[in-house]
């Protein structure tokens, strides 16, 4: 916040900050977190003081490369 060029903007972040202390409150109460990347269970385990074993990883959802259908294409639409 210090870094914040108005009282204005100050102001606003730390009215985001905020928040951080209760997810962090929420987050230590929770049975399981579902996280998408090992480094959130990393920022999660060192910021927020949850146990590593309380969270699962499931990686982010990644649309798997098209297979191209089999046969001969069309000239007219050579990208299909």
């Amino acid at each position: 916040m210090e870094h914040a060029p108005t009282r204005r903007k100050r102001i606003s972040v730390g009215r985001w900050y905020s928040f951080v202390k209760m997810q962090a409150r929420v987050a230590r109460q929770m049975p399981r977190i579902v996280v998408v990347s090992e480094n959130s269970i990393k920022d999660i385990h060192d910021d927020m003081g949850v146990d590593t074993e309380r969270m699962r990883l499931v990686p982010g959802g990644r649309r798997p490369r098209a297979v191209p259908a089999p046969g001969p294409r069309s000239p007219a639409c050579p990208g299909a």
